[in-house]
């Protein structure tokens, strides 16, 4: 890994940082700007999923496409924002409604896998829950393909005691942990692979899920929580449910959509969250 590409990248995200608390608010108008007029940034991916999940049609696609390139545009100064923002100043912008349930079911000494969503600003939820609670915290990552962004971005996002995991590492960091811990996983992401058993109605269309919550709750008997994070008009609020891990993960699903038809923009649209359904039907 090349040291002097890790501080270039570095020194990028401090100096945006310092940029989103000297510019404030115009900074995600600037970057909704670059986002909506002038890079259309991914607009038939997020087309496709709007009109698909019936969020969208032809008439309305425009300004709800426009109202989710404002949000992404306050997620990603938000994000860059919270790699160096002090603990007291992220904790006046999110707070963790019913943190009681999570730490209730570690007291007792269960594992707890917490099925999190591209839903509200997920970039703080999970590094902020570390800090606030009382037990070990471990996020499960994909690693960047940029190594040195990789390492710099694990640096920052661990920085309040969060532990870092890849999907690969985190069965040893199960067996070996001498704690009851809370592993925090995205669950809404698109898999690698298609696996029916791990199939659910999402907006009308048979979706697949990524296998993760399912096997390890299975496997390890976990408790699996739903975190749900409710933007407010102050920030954001986290909320968790108890799910049943048998009914994984059509209740994740049903949950998530609810979520999103109450406030569509809040979700990640961008990605190509039905790509295995297009790949099968092309087979």
């Amino acid at each position: 890994m090349s040291k002097l590409k890790q501080y270039i990248w570095i020194l990028l995200l401090r100096l945006s940082y310092v940029l989103s608390v000297v510019f404030g608010s115009v900074m995600p108008k600037i970057l909704y700007w670059f986002l909506s007029r002038l890079i259309h940034y991914r607009k038939r991916v997020i087309d496709d999923n709007l009109l698909n999940a019936g969020i969208a049609n032809l008439e309305n696609v425009v300004s709800i496409r426009n109202a989710y390139y404002k949000q992404l545009a306050n997620y990603v100064v938000e994000s860059v924002y919270g790699l160096y923002a002090p603990f007291a100043k992220l904790e006046q912008k999110i707070r963790f409604i019913n943190i009681g349930l999570l730490e209730s079911f570690l007291a007792d000494g269960r594992n707890v896998i917490i099925v999190a969503s591209h839903f509200g600003n997920w970039e703080w939820a999970v590094p902020m829950l570390a800090k606030v609670s009382k037990y070990p915290v471990v996020g499960v990552y994909k690693p960047i393909s940029d190594k040195a962004l990789d390492a710099v971005m694990l640096e920052r996002r661990s920085r309040f005691g969060l532990i870092m995991a890849s999907m690969g590492e985190v069965v040893r960091h199960i067996k070996t942990s001498k704690v009851a811990t809370a592993y925090v996983l995205i669950a809404d992401q698109s898999p690698a692979q298609a696996d029916p058993a791990c199939m659910a109605d999402f907006f009308g269309i048979p979706t697949y899920f990524v296998s993760g919550p399912q096997k390890l709750s299975k496997r390890f008997d976990m408790v699996v929580l739903n975190q749900t994070i409710k933007p407010v008009s102050d920030g954001y609020e986290v909320v968790f449910t108890a799910l049943n891990a048998a009914d994984l993960p059509e209740v994740y699903a049903q949950s998530l959509e609810s979520d999103i038809r109450a406030q569509p923009a809040y979700w990640l649209w961008s990605h190509k969250r039905w790509k295995l359904n297009t790949a099968q039907k092309s087979l």
